[in-house]
């Protein structure tokens, strides 16, 4: 018997831009204040799902700007589909991925920053998690290219929503992004504050830890990515001073050469790794992985759901959240067999018969 390796958990993840429009300008983030696609159909949606499914992604995360429920030409798009609003939009089209039957089956997840307390009760019966990041909590940053044009990310403004929001009691996913400015001593504080908050409601669920990586025609397009070692740095720093009820989760993105340092940290998760979104697919990060799963060095890295198991334990859930964790935990068992041998080609989720979608295969 050969040393048993590590096994490293992560969500296969993949984005529905619901909107690339937000109210501020985060100096890391090229989402738009100017006009752009209008919030997308349930029929294109669907079409987003069926290739989500094809190249093996089990959450899917609905993404948008901040700040944009009250502007005229989103809430008039989302009244001529029929809706009331945009957090009702919101609502149903969460509500459309849990309910998917057939080969695929989805958890929702939403990113759409700061949502009121009443709308987000809403999101019960519909989603998996929320995610909101806090990014940085360097107050310095205001007058930085990283905040400097985004006022919501404000120490004060961004943990009182993060507050509000986890008393909803919906599991919670937020964290810092590493290499845009902040101090380092603000890691540790983050991870502290973050677990103050998780003992006064118990609902984060995960603590993202995610390395800077300049975006296209962002304001921060030419800065240099955060290194590894910083990054490293930041996670280690993060693990000593987070809850130990929260999981931390380093999102490495492509970086998936650091997961022998994480593993040696004691990391046990790399949260949600995007296998693409509404405008393209990631067909280099899905092939790392895969080969990974089917081909291990040293880290054996599996699926999980986008519930963790003591949420799953002590919430009550609706039904069709419920059928869809049955569901996943059935396709677990069938993937990974029941004498734990390395799955084959076909057996990972993201690869097989199924996984047919080429880059191009994305609707407009």
């Amino acid at each position: 018997m050969g040393v048993p390796l590590a096994e490293i958990t992560f969500i296969s993840d993949y984005r529905v831009y619901l909107s690339r429009r937000c109210a501020h300008r985060c100096g890391y983030c090229n989402f738009q204040q100017t006009p752009a696609n209008l919030p997308p159909s349930r029929k294109a949606v669907r079409a987003l799902l069926h290739t989500a499914g094809r190249i093996g992604a089990h959450q899917i995360t609905l993404t948008s700007g901040e700040g944009i429920d009250q502007w005229d030409e989103i809430s008039s798009a989302c009244r001529y589909m029929g809706y009331r609003g945009w957090y009702d939009y919101v609502h149903a089209m969460a509500r459309f991925v849990l309910q998917q039957r057939g080969h695929h089956l989805f958890f929702p997840s939403l990113d759409v920053g700061a949502m009121p307390w009443h709308e987000l009760r809403k999101m019960r019966d519909a989603v998996a998690n929320v995610r909101m990041m806090l990014h940085s909590i360097d107050n310095n940053l205001q007058t930085e290219i990283a905040h400097r044009d985004a006022p919501h990310k404000c120490l004060e403004r961004r943990l009182a929503a993060l507050e509000e929001m986890a008393s909803v009691g919906i599991p919670m996913v937020t964290g810092i992004q590493v290499g845009i400015g902040e101090s380092e001593e603000t890691w540790g504080q983050t991870a502290r504050i973050v677990s103050d908050i998780h003992r006064r409601h118990g609902s984060i669920q995960n603590f993202v830890v995610s390395p800077f990586e300049p975006q296209p025609y962002s304001l921060m397009a030419a800065y240099p990515p955060v290194s590894a070692e910083v990054f490293l740095r930041a996670v280690r720093t993060v693990r000593d001073n987070l809850h130990s009820s929260i999981l931390l989760s380093p999102e490495i993105g492509r970086s998936i050469e650091l997961l022998p340092d994480l593993d040696q940290m004691g990391i046990s998760d790399i949260g949600s790794v995007t296998l693409g979104n509404s405008e393209h697919l990631d067909l280099d990060i899905r092939s790392a992985i895969h080969h990974i799963m089917i081909d291990p060095s040293g880290v054996d890295l599996k699926q999980r759901m986008a519930l963790c198991e003591d949420f799953i334990a002590r919430r009550a859930l609706p039904e069709d959240l419920t059928n869809n964790i049955q569901r996943f935990s059935r396709f677990m068992e069938q993937t990974r067999g029941l004498d734990h041998q390395r799955p084959t080609d076909s057996q990972t989720g993201l690869g097989g018969n199924d996984a047919r979608a080429s880059n191009h295969d994305t609707v407009a």
